[in-house]
């Protein structure tokens, strides 16, 4: 017999690290569509190579977000989001993954989170040693999206043995009860 906690829904209780692992995912999507990179403006000091003429712009700035950055900015993005989703899925819904090639689901969640990690930090510190403004540098979105990534990693490992596993509802005192582990694979 399920108990009322264990039911998918609004009613059931989400885990501690369930729920900042959906935090970050949704910080992480508002974070790719922030400047990632940019480019500054020409200057007319610039197009005349005269100094003096100061830096008046004669061309708008470009500034570029994680979908238009290249492969190495959408896909750790879309990454992070994915499993965001996934643990809400599983966590509101019920829905229980199975293992591929023997692998638990748990273990699959942290492998795809350190591709997504380790794919943000490749594009993340290519942007932080390129300094050339005519090149493209790296924006204020790049930097807090490398944060929200290491954090959700951060939270995926942590909470490896607690993701998916059921709270149970308080008792008639207020306080909540032991965590139970559900009856999902996941």
């Amino acid at each position: 017999m399920t108990t009322s906690s264990e039911k998918a829904g609004p009613g059931r209780r989400v885990g501690r690290y369930d729920k900042w692992i959906m935090v970050t995912g949704v910080a992480m999507f508002l974070l790719s569509l922030a400047p990632w990179e940019g480019l500054n403006p020409e200057t007319l000091g610039n197009v005349s190579g005269l100094g003096g003429l100061g830096n008046i712009p004669v061309t708008p700035g470009s500034i570029y977000n994680a979908w238009h950055v290249g492969f190495g900015g959408w896909l750790p993005c879309l990454v992070a989001v994915a499993i965001a989703g996934a643990v809400a899925v599983h966590d509101f819904f019920g829905v229980q993954v199975a293992g591929v090639a023997g692998a638990r689901p748990r273990f699959l969640l942290q492998v795809v989170a350190a591709i997504s990690v380790l794919l943000l930090s490749v594009r993340a510190i290519s942007l932080f040693v390129q300094h050339n403004p005519n090149a493209g540098q790296a924006r204020w979105g790049v930097y807090l999206a490398f944060i929200v990534g290491v954090t959700q990693f951060a939270f995926v490992i942590r909470g490896r043995k607690k993701i998916g596993h059921v709270t149970a509802s308080a008792d008639l005192s207020g306080s909540p009860g032991p965590e139970q582990s559900s009856a999902a694979r996941y």
